[in-house]
């Protein structure tokens, strides 16, 4: 049976009549641009009321196995991703958000169903449901888990979700957020690197200057920024470090 996408579209949005007009525009953009529906029309299935938390507990049970159920879990996720604002319409700035990577640039439709083919897509879809129904931030999947993203905006679930269709949820040359520690080593190791590579450059310096058969030495306002820049990084290292051993 084929279902014309507009008047399913309105009737899909009944139910989030509430929502302001400057807000219900983007969502009506977003679900016009192919949704759901009709995947879900092309199989047979049960009419459910799928109204908390146990209802898509279950459903998400059966959709490994149940294409039908597959599908509703995926257009009641889509349909409450898209009107919250975690789910949007294809856009030019999910590449910035996810470091230049790659990400879906399909219909909402499209990116939903491509997530609901990984089990973990299937998770992070039920528990947004849940959440959101909820009033709180839908999670996302790293590490083998579901983990807060506080400092995410709709936008950034938005960008992930489109990575994450294109890429899998562990994308090549992505990296999940650091802990505090880990970043704080990342820092440590780049400083090193530069230290490195300074004296590097200093040696070459150096070698050049006996090539050259250089001995005049170089004048003080040339070198003075360089020792004061040293002279600063060494009391600001020794800061933070614990005496040397004697």
């Amino acid at each position: 049976m084929s279902l014309p996408g507009g008047p399913i579209v309105e009737l899909g949005l009944r139910s989030h009549s509430s929502l302001p007009k400057e807000k219900m525009a983007p969502v009506r953009t977003a679900l016009d641009t192919g949704c759901l529906w009709q995947a879900l029309t092309d199989h047979e299935w049960t009419v459910e009321n799928i109204d908390n938390d146990q209802a898509v507990n279950d459903l998400l049970e059966r959709a490994d196995n149940d294409i039908p159920g597959r599908l509703l879990l995926g257009v009641i996720a889509m349909v409450t991703l898209v009107t919250s604002g975690y789910l949007l319409a294809p856009g030019g700035s999910a590449e910035q958000i996810v470091g230049g990577i790659k990400v879906m640039r399909a219909g909402v439709g499209t990116v939903i169903k491509t997530v609901l083919d990984k089990k973990e897509g299937r998770q992070v879809l039920a528990d947004a449901i849940k959440r959101i129904r909820a009033g709180l931030r839908p999670r996302w999947w790293a590490d083998g888990h579901l983990v807060e993203r506080d400092d995410w905006k709709g936008s950034d679930f938005n960008a992930h979700l489109r990575l994450a269709a294109n890429q899998g949820f562990a994308p090549e040359g992505y990296q999940n957020d650091l802990t505090a520690t880990e970043l704080e080593g990342k820092a440590l190791t780049a400083f090193q690197a530069s230290l490195t590579t300074a004296a590097a450059n200093l040696d070459d310096l150096i070698a050049m200057r006996k090539k050259n058969g250089t001995d005049t030495e170089l004048s003080w306002t040339v070198v003075e920024p360089s020792f004061k820049q040293l002279n600063f990084m060494d009391k600001d290292l020794a800061r933070i470090s614990e005496d040397e051993p004697r």
